[in-house]
């Protein structure tokens, strides 16, 4: 008799924190067994929760779908954060003596054989200095900081080594280890959701966390020919020769009685192209051939890069809306304020000020080779409404997936309110209050007269376009 068990992935979410291990598999049923530590600075690590609940190696695991543990911050107060007063004084009072005794050998060492660098970012200060042989980098009270490996490299034309370090402020830097030299990698907005990915070489700043080859399990593909699922499976090795009990193989959900196979390195190469989402290269701008301006500056329009920030984010957002959107780059966020003078030589001084903020938002989306676009405005609003918006845009362009054309006949409808307007727009120079004055329109002397609906109120406010 063969016992199944479902296997499914606990995802670790520290938060702004960093957990050992990002989220690894388990078995329903079981317990969760030994969980990673996590850690964050100015803050004590209290435990791993799950809606509310405190989550233990001895928890059993009672989902058969993924399972996503939060972890719990504690902050700090400041006497924790800081060393006692006594040892301060005997810290002191030891260095004190060792820095009169040895001061001249040390002065000597510092500038003859080993050059120490810092680094400043905001009001932090970080010292670059020697150990074992390669240049490090640690804080004001010396500890080393974060060594970001997957992003280090060894270069191959020569051979220095370039470590990636994480900051406080969560920005990392490039440090050549033989030169002391560093580089700013990638400005990462934590608070918009940025992380930093890929190496390097390639500096790729990333708006969603990459999804690791260990923790795909499937892929769906959509062409012309259909809908496939491809997925993985952990089976047991006939192939005695090479020595592993299990590997693992690719089937095509619902045709797993035929005789195919599949390559597992290409769909494992698959998996890795699949886990960057929307990725942003850092640009060179120091490059030969960058394009400046008059006063050596980056031409930053050539790259489309002089939108507000404002902008960004609401293009950001179109995107992270739906997978399906592909093109979200003509969303904009505007503002402007007008202030409008009337004079005459009776003595009249009349003045109006009038501003507005708003944003508009253009999605295009995709899905099964079908495209549409829908557009949302809206006036004065905020980043948190601009989000909606954008997915309100988003939802409208993917509602119109699979719309055709009806034959020519009498229909019972419900208009949309976007496109009522749209109606009534066309419409628009007859509700207008200086053609009915000048005998233009066909309302004219009918001011209070009930013109429509109950529902249908026109109002022409002079004050606005």
């Amino acid at each position: 008799m063969r016992i199944q068990e479902t296997v499914v992935n606990v995802i670790f979410d520290a938060g702004k924190g960093r957990a050992s291990v990002s989220s690894r598999e388990g078995v329903s049923g079981a317990p969760y067994g030994e969980l990673p530590r996590a850690t964050r600075s100015g803050y004590t690590f209290g435990g791993w929760y799950l809606n509310g609940q405190e989550i233990t190696a001895q928890t059993v695991l009672d989902s058969e779908e993924d399972v996503r543990l939060t972890a719990m911050w504690i902050k700090q107060s400041a006497e924790e954060r800081k060393p006692s007063m006594l040892r301060r004084q005997k810290t002191v009072a030891v260095v004190l003596a060792i820095c009169i005794l040895f001061l001249g050998i040390s002065i000597a060492i510092a500038n003859n054989l080993v050059a120490i660098y810092y680094l400043r970012e905001g009001d932090e200060r970080y010292t670059l200095k020697r150990k074992d042989g390669l240049y490090c980098l640690y804080d004001r009270e010396g500890t080393e900081m974060e060594l970001i490996k997957e992003h280090s490299y060894q270069s191959s034309s020569d051979g220095v080594y370039y470590n990636v370090y994480e900051v406080k402020s969560g920005n990392p830097y490039m440090i050549n280890t033989s030169t002391g030299e560093y580089e700013l990698f990638a400005v990462v907005d934590t608070e918009e959701g940025e992380l930093l990915g890929g190496t390097v070489k390639n500096k790729r700043v990333m708006m969603f966390p990459r999804v690791g080859q260990d923790n795909t399990y499937s892929i769906t593909v959509t062409n012309e020919h259909g809908t496939y699922e491809f997925y993985r499976e952990t089976v047991e090795n006939t192939d005695a020769s090479s020595g592993k009990k299990y590997t693992t193989q690719v089937r095509i959900r619902g045709l797993e009685e035929t005789l195919a196979s599949y390559d597992p390195t290409l769909f494992a190469s698959l998996c890795v192209s699949c886990g960057y989402t929307l990725t942003m290269q850092k640009l060179d701008f120091t490059e030969v051939g960058a394009p400046l301006d008059e006063n050596n500056r980056p031409r930053l329009a050539d790259y489309g890069l002089d939108t507000p920030s404002a902008t960004y984010r609401i293009v950001k957002a179109t995107y992270a809306a739906d997978p399906a959107v592909v093109d979200g780059t003509q969303s904009v966020a505007m503002s402007f304020r007008n202030e409008i003078y009337l004079y005459n030589s009776h003595g009249l001084e009349l003045s109006n000020k009038v501003g507005m903020s708003g944003c508009y938002v253009e999605a295009v989306v995709n899905k099964g080779g079908e495209s549409r676009n829908n557009f949302e405005f809206a006036e004065n609003i905020y980043s948190k409404e601009a989000a909606e918006l954008s997915a309100k845009a988003v939802r409208g362009a993917l509602e119109m997936i699979g719309a055709t054309e009806i034959p020519s006949g009498k229909y019972d409808v419900v208009i949309d309110g976007a496109q009522m307007r749209s109606l009534l727009s066309a419409f628009s120079s007859a509700f207008s209050a200086k053609n009915a004055l000048l005998g233009m329109s066909r309302l004219a002397g009918k001011e209070g007269e009930k013109i429509a609906a109950d529902i249908v109120t026109i109002t022409d406010d002079p004050m606005r376009e």
